[in-house]
């Protein structure tokens, strides 16, 4: 929390008491109700005040924050805190359920605002726009960390329906970029799907050393998933598997191949309820001709697509 206190001021030694009072994560539900209860009415008296940021300008873990800022930052992070008091959390931890508690009870779009604080606003992240080049995103998530919460932080950094590195024809060429984005997610998650890969044996080229390796369109994703990606931690499953992944916060895609034209990737991101929803399919991010945060997997194929629809997992 020591992060989080730093160049707040005034506020930060009203949350420090409140800290300092609260040293027992095991403490009963009128307590934390009452913690939560206190640091809400702080923040919200912030806001009223049209000062600074309850969370001041230095605070690593819910992004950098300002007078333009600061109001949707606090807007979030009562939210997150309405969300954690539901789950027992209390000011002692802090400073760690938020990466820890699934957002479910928010819903996609609160979530989505809070996940936004925390992208490169540092400096620390790059996501460039030439599709060629890698991201090297602010947020990353790995195998021994899954939860959907830290998946949909590392989902929404790359704003995919506003982000120009994804944009429809951006170069005049009618070019889409769903592989790019699979890539970008995947990457960010420790399991990554190549856009440069060794055509003979399937292996994984890092940029910018990728003299002679192919490029991997979303055909050929499919092609290296099921047959490369087995030594990479990938594995086929049904859609409803693919959706209790991702609602875990595993890595999962789905892949669409076309004999007589391009194919289509999508990331499987976790669903607002938590659930699957059989009549809709997996909830789903995409880039290409259409660009989603957020959608049901039937509201981008048709029923005749759905039918080549293959869905695969790292875990």
């Amino acid at each position: 929390m020591s992060d989080i206190l730093s160049g707040v001021g005034v506020n930060s030694l009203i949350l420090q008491s409140l800290l300092s009072a609260s040293t027992d994560e095991t403490q009963d539900n009128s307590n934390t109700s009452s913690e939560f209860s206190k640091l809400m009415e702080l923040i919200m008296l912030s806001q009223i005040s049209g000062g600074e940021s309850f969370l001041g300008t230095n605070s690593s873990l819910f992004g950098t924050s300002n007078s333009s800022s600061g109001d949707s930052i606090n807007s979030s992070l009562m939210l997150m805190l309405m969300n954690g008091q539901s789950q027992g959390y209390s000011l002692s931890n802090l400073g760690t359920y938020p990466l820890a508690v699934q957002p479910t009870s928010l819903g996609y779009s609160a979530y989505s605002t809070y996940a936004n604080t925390q992208t490169s606003t540092s400096g620390s992240g790059i996501i460039p726009t030439e599709s060629y080049k890698p991201s090297s995103p602010a947020i990353t998530n790995y195998l021994n960390n899954r939860s959907a919460s830290n998946y949909y932080s590392v989902i929404n950094q790359f704003d995919v329906e506003n982000n120009e590195r994804y944009e429809v024809n951006k170069n005049g060429q009618g070019d889409t970029y769903c592989n790019i984005y699979v890539w970008d997610v995947t990457k960010a998650m420790g399991a990554e799907i190549p856009h440069y890969y060794d055509n003979e044996t399937g292996e994984v080229v890092s940029y910018p050393d990728v003299q002679g390796a192919q490029c991997m369109t979303a055909n050929k994703m499919q092609d290296w998933l099921t047959t490369t990606g087995k030594q990479y931690g990938w594995k086929e499953v049904s859609a409803e598997q693919a959706q209790a992944y991702a609602n875990q916060g595993h890595p999962a895609v789905t892949t669409y191949k076309n004999s007589s034209g391009h194919g289509h990737v999508q990331v499987v991101c976790p669903s607002q309820n938590g659930g699957y929803n059989s009549e809709k399919g997996v909830t789903i991010s995409q880039a290409g001709s259409s660009l989603h945060d957020y959608a049901y997997i039937n509201d981008v194929f048709s029923d005749n697509a759905m039918q080549k629809v293959r869905y695969f997992v790292h875990a």
